[in-house]
């Protein structure tokens, strides 16, 4: 990588999931392998395995599922409580210090998301820094929006610096970060001490409607690492599944049906 980028030799891949959802582990894994990325895909699960995962080898605390040549889907079990969408940072953070203390970077994404790009153009993205997708929801945010104002009252009540004003609402469904850009992770989401630590995720302890992606649009203003977002996810249409060759990341337009989609079709 040239200019103030971070280098990236070895990168590994996180998720998340429970219920229905597994589908879309299967659709991501396959999607991530029709790209060229070969590694360990580490997948935390709140529920029973898929039933597509089989054979299945016991490793220490996990268990592995050889895809195919280059790629391993390793399955860690969660004890935990705390809302998914809330534990992405800590997932990452024990995928770099626990389970992959070797690599380089870590790359999230939710289990209703696919890849449209050679992995190298991901590896690339992150090593120039903090790599994320803005919001559809909220395609323009300016730092005068009532809700940012709100969250900058947030942030002075719990003691948390602001370092910049940012005009865009990020999604937390996929981020990239190197290690070097950990710090990141820390201030968004739990620490290693505690599933519920993490200064953002303290400060809101007990909120039961905080949601991932409030977290992670005020986590980038309190840190100044470099900041790389591409314009919002393209949507899935639907359970029809059809969406044009642009872009980087498909992102499924209605859940459920886009899990039972996937079933449908690994099944024909």
């Amino acid at each position: 990588m040239r200019g103030t980028s971070d280098t990236i030799e070895r990168s590994t891949i996180c998720t998340l999931y429970e219920g229905d959802y597994h589908y879309g582990v299967g659709a991501l894994t396959n999607s991530l392998y029709h790209q060229r990325f070969s590694g360990d895909i580490w997948v935390g699960y709140r529920a029973p395995l898929p039933p597509w995962a089989h054979p299945v080898e016991q490793t220490d605390s996990t268990l592995t599922y050889r895809v195919g040549e280059g790629l391993v889907l390793r399955f860690v079990p969660l004890d935990t409580r705390t809302f998914l969408s809330n534990y992405k940072p800590h997932c990452a953070l024990r995928v770099l210090d626990e389970f992959a203390p070797g690599t380089d970077a870590v790359f999230y994404f939710d289990p209703d998301i696919v890849i449209k790009c050679d992995w190298l153009f991901y590896e690339t993205w992150a090593a120039r820094g903090f790599a994320c997708c803005e919001d559809n929801c909220y395609p323009h945010m300016p730092s005068t929006h009532p809700l940012r104002l709100a969250w900058l009252d947030f942030a002075a009540r719990h003691a948390l610096a602001t370092h910049r004003k940012l005009d865009a609402y990020y999604n937390a469904g996929f981020f990239g970060v190197t290690r070097g850009r950990r710090a990141m992770l820390e201030t968004w989401g739990p620490d290693r001490a505690s599933p519920s630590g993490g200064q953002i995720a303290r400060a809101a302890i007990g909120a039961a409607d905080a949601a991932g992606d409030h977290f992670a649009t005020i986590a980038l203003c309190q840190r100044d690492v470099p900041l790389r977002a591409r314009l919002c996810k393209e949507r899935l249409q639907g359970c029809d599944m059809g969406w044009k060759r642009i872009g980087a990341l498909a992102h499924a337009n209605q859940r459920i049906r886009f899990a039972r989609r996937c079933d449908q079709l690994m099944h024909r």
